[in-house]
């Protein structure tokens, strides 16, 4: 939990009207839900929410306005675009005069974009490859990085791999922007 925040404006240190008793985040269907509770609002405009990628480099996503009073308040806040990945989030909390602070940076992994599965794996013949709908190419590789095979995307996701050998392959799959590579045991 948080004690009152202070800003720093022209020496003064200068008590923000409200204490911030929690900021939490939790993925739900790929989602960010935020949510935070407050207690103690005098003269608070709103809350400016903000995301990352870096931690770093912040950019507003969207606002919510206070409710003021004494008791507790609870607010929610869906980021229903966030980034493959790691996003870090935090609140911008403004009062009526235009002064603000910000809250603690919390971080959250919402996970790959794509799920790509091979099946079967191991393979012996052909395998096929499901959550690859953007991708053009296919690479396949030995576990020392060497081309072994290039394939074009069929419309039926099935590729052809007679003729290799039984090994582990890394098979890579590229669009305009992105590689991911995933493992292909062939017997």
């Amino acid at each position: 939990s948080f004690s009152s925040f202070y800003l720093y404006k022209g020496g003064v240190g200068l008590p923000l009207p409200l204490t911030l008793l929690s900021f939490k985040a939790a993925i739900q269907n790929k989602n960010t839900l935020l949510n935070w509770v407050t207690s103690n609002e005098t003269n608070v405009s709103h809350f400016e929410i903000e995301r990352s990628t870096d931690g770093r480099n912040f950019k507003s996503i969207g606002s919510t306005p206070a409710t003021e009073g004494n008791g507790k308040k609870t607010y929610l806040f869906a980021d229903n675009y966030p980034d493959d990945g790691v996003n870090y989030y935090r609140l911008k909390m403004i009062d009526k005069d235009g002064r603000y602070t910000y809250s603690t940076i919390i971080k959250i992994d919402i996970g790959k974009k794509y799920n790509i599965l091979i099946t079967p794996n191991p393979a012996r013949s052909y395998f096929t490859l499901s959550g690859t709908m953007d991708f053009k190419k296919i690479e396949i590789r030995d576990v020392s990085g060497r081309l072994v095979k290039q394939l074009n995307k069929q419309s039926n996701n099935r590729y052809e791999i007679q003729g290799l050998q039984k090994a582990v392959y890394l098979v890579t799959i590229i669009n305009d922007t992105e590689i991911i590579t995933t493992k292909l045991i062939v017997e």
